[in-house]
């Protein structure tokens, strides 16, 4: 490890940095230490060791900063593990960005982040960071979205004289419609990415039951879930008529074209009731998954996604297991916003 004094590294930034290190190094499962890609005087020809994060964002007001902090730092995190050069990210945060860089190379991982899922205040979190990664944005300024976009002040606002919530939705959404477009700058990034938002119906589909002792009763489904992809390699059969032939149908629903439905999650997931208006749901009816396609569930108007579905962990799940694409190590990462003792 580099002394104090050739980083100008503070005490408890690197007391941060060596714990860091030496989770990473534990993380690994070989036995033989001379082989650990944390050990020291690795070879710079040794292969990365990839880390593929699927993230759960749960909801929960209180501590979303925080997650959005935690959001923040798995971001560059990422990019300090591919090898993004410092002058990328801004000044206040290069020696934070140094160390993440050094641990990576010291440990041998290149870490990506491919499937998100997150609902309410994880939902507009993990939106963020989906769309950043799915369109190659630098930048992810969270502290800045929590603290003006979010911000109580700013949204308690009488912007509207007939406003029927307590918080302005319609301006919630305006910034951060505002905040996606910033992430239009570079170019498109090949990385592949795929994004859960969940919400609440207020009106359900009406789904049958037996019990136990043979007694059939009727319970509405209120759930409602959404998908957004990036793949820049997806490939399907088309028909020629006489033969059938492999395209390559790359799939960019982070694009600008997608940008009304990706806000519309956003203010559906984060529209905690009481506070925010319900708002509609047709511009997601391409997006949505949960109630499935087939069933020709009508759009309703939605809310607050954790009301019924607060850790939406079943749509990673089922994703992990159709990714492909060579070795790689799985994390399955949950960021709580309840404090844990």
């Amino acid at each position: 490890m580099p002394d104090q004094k050739r980083t100008g590294l503070s005490a408890s930034v690197r007391r941060a940095r060596d714990r860091a290190f030496r989770h990473v190094c534990s993380s690994t499962t070989s036995t033989d230490a001379s082989a650990l890609p944390c050990a020291r005087g690795e070879s710079q020809g040794v292969p990365k060791i990839e880390y593929r994060i699927a993230l759960v964002m749960n909801g929960g007001v209180s501590l979303a900063v925080w997650m959005g902090g935690v959001t923040h730092e798995l971001d560059l995190l990422r990019r300090a593990s591919r090898g993004d050069h410092s002058d990328t990210v801004p000044k206040e945060e290069r020696e934070v960005f140094r160390l993440w860089q050094e641990v990576a190379k010291e440990a041998g991982v290149e870490v990506k982040i491919d499937i998100v899922s997150g609902t309410s205040a994880g939902g507009l979190n993990g939106l963020l960071l989906a769309t950043g990664i799915a369109r190659g944005s630098q930048s992810l300024k969270l502290r800045d979205v929590w603290r003006k976009v979010a911000s109580l002040d700013e949204l308690s606002r009488k912007r509207r004289p007939r406003r029927k919530a307590l918080l302005d939705g319609d301006w919630f959404k305006r910034q951060v419609k505002e905040v996606l477009d910033g992430m239009l700058r570079g170019p498109e990034s090949q990385e592949r990415v795929t994004l859960f938002v969940t919400a609440t119906a207020l009106d359900g589909r009406h789904r049958d039951y037996e019990d136990d002792a043979g007694s059939a009763f009727s319970v509405r489904d209120h759930r409602r879930m959404y998908m957004f992809r990036n793949e820049p390699e997806a490939f399907r059969y088309v028909d020629k008529r006489d033969r059938w032939e492999l395209e390559n149908r790359e799939i960019r629903e982070f694009a600008e074209a997608h940008s009304e439905a990706l806000v519309t999650a956003a203010r559906a997931t984060a529209s905690y009731p009481v506070a925010f208006q319900p708002v509609s749901e047709h511009p997601l009816l391409a997006y949505r998954v949960h109630p499935d396609k087939d069933l020709d569930v009508t759009a309703s108007c939605v809310m607050d996604g954790g009301v019924l579905n607060n850790a939406p962990f079943t749509p990673v799940l089922d994703e992990i297991t159709k990714r492909r694409g060579g070795p790689a190590e799985r994390v399955l990462l949950h960021t709580l916003t309840t404090p844990r003792p």
